[in-house]
């Protein structure tokens, strides 16, 4: 669910002032089995506490932890194991040759599932929670819309006739299972409800209502799709509609946002709070440019080789790089800059006028200056090969069939 953190939670989030990490393989799988006699599935992060990647998020993780520990009836656990432990070694085997930090969900007798979204708090709890529902949640009543409205970050809801559980139906389905790691699906049949819901009045079914809400659970837009033809279509509309203002960059949106062919702005920053705090600065400049400019937030230690394609000297933050996705030009923002909303346009149009000239990689001709070829890799799953699943999680019942986890 999209949470409102109460106040009382940043008491919580405070007192717990490190990594308070699981003590073995043993322990571990009995999380997996029967966490708080309940059987609820872990969201288990693996790191190395001591290391700067693993280290920029613990903040995130322990406001999460401290969440879900405070709500009696969570649908969430979250654990972390310390994987510079020897007596972790075990434990830390989920894929061979792993990196860290690494997250993962396990559940009984389901396939092991990597996270892959924003290293924000909001983000782990409400992946969970997603995972926890069906591809579609069949929406029977006012209240099941309305709680389901408020679910996630981003939900969608396809409004039927009944007898849409035909072409329309599978349409949706479609689009659901590709998109179900990053969105909420839902489906309403029938007007009787529909035709209460604020959004669709005026429309006829079927329609598709897309819900968006800020990091305080609070609706921001409401955007709603009147025809619900074929799958691109409807994908591709998709893809517009759940697209932010300053999106936040991960590996399962980087390839889309390249396929916008418009520039994009990237900007590193270490921290969840400083990536919030920029996304804020850049949102006035991104909703004016928004159909010519895709504005990212970046986080380093998740793409630790895109800084060195973009001509930014790694570890040096913050940092900013457009890349001219036209053209495949770079353009590297300089050091001696402040990264704020004045400075960064009137840069921008230094590029545009032609006034600023985009960066030559080390070893290239100046006629490919800039000339990077960068990719976004495809967020498909990947069967991993493995000669020993950990014990822990066979004796668990889970299952090994881990996203892939392909660097830019």
């Amino acid at each position: 669910m999209a949470k409102k953190f109460p106040s009382f939670f940043l008491g919580l989030a405070s007192v717990v002032k490190a990594w308070n990490h699981v003590a073995d393989a043993t322990e571990l799988g009995r999380w997996v089995t029967d966490p708080a006699g309940e059987g609820k599935p872990i969201l288990a992060a693996f790191v190395k506490p001591d290391e700067p990647a693993s280290a920029s998020f613990e903040e995130e993780w322990l406001k999460a932890t401290a969440w879900a520990d405070a709500e009696s009836d969570s649908d969430h656990a979250l654990v972390s194991i310390d994987c510079t432990s020897p007596e972790q070694d075990e434990a830390c085997q989920i894929e061979k040759d792993m990196k860290y930090p690494s997250i993962y969900l396990l559940e009984v007798d389901r396939p092991v599932v990597e996270y892959r979204g924003p290293r924000r708090a909001a983000a782990f709890l409400n992946f969970v929670s997603r995972r926890n529902r069906p591809a579609i949640s069949e929406l029977k009543d006012a209240e099941a819309l309305v709680a389901f409205k408020k679910a996630d970050e981003t939900a969608f809801v396809a409004y039927l006739h009944e007898e849409d559980r035909g072409k329309a139906g599978v349409v949706f389905s479609d689009v659901a299972d590709k998109y179900r790691e990053e969105f909420s699906f839902g489906v309403v049949y029938g007007e009787e409800l529909a035709k209460e819901e604020e959004k669709v009045k005026g429309n006829e079914l079927p329609v598709v209502v897309c819900y968006k809400r800020n990091g305080e659970g609070e609706e921001v837009t409401a955007v709603v799709h009147k025809k619900l033809g074929e799958v691109g279509e409807l994908d591709e509309w998709i893809q517009q509609a759940s697209r932010s203002l300053v999106s936040e960059l991960t590996v399962l949106n980087h390839e889309r946002l390249l396929k916008r062919n418009s520039p994009m702005v990237y900007v590193f920053l270490p921290t969840e709070s400083e990536r919030q705090a920029m996304r804020e600065t850049l949102k006035k400049a991104a909703s004016q440019y928004a159909d010519s400019l895709t504005m990212v937030t970046v986080d380093p230690y998740e793409f630790p080789h895109l800084m060195p394609k973009l001509g930014l000297e790694p570890g040096v933050l913050p940092a900013l790089a457009v890349h001219q996705v036209s053209k495949d030009r770079i353009y590297p923002y300089p050091k001696d800059k402040p990264i704020s909303e004045d400075a960064i346009q009137k840069w921008g149009k230094d590029i545009f006028f032609g006034l600023t000239e985009p960066w030559t990689p080390p070893g290239k001709e100046k006629k490919t200056a800039g000339k990077a070829h960068l990719k976004g890799k495809k967020g498909t799953k990947r069967k991993v090969t493995m000669p020993n699943i950990p014990d822990y999680l066979k004796k668990a019942g889970v299952k090994i069939n881990i996203a892939g986890r392909d660097e830019l």
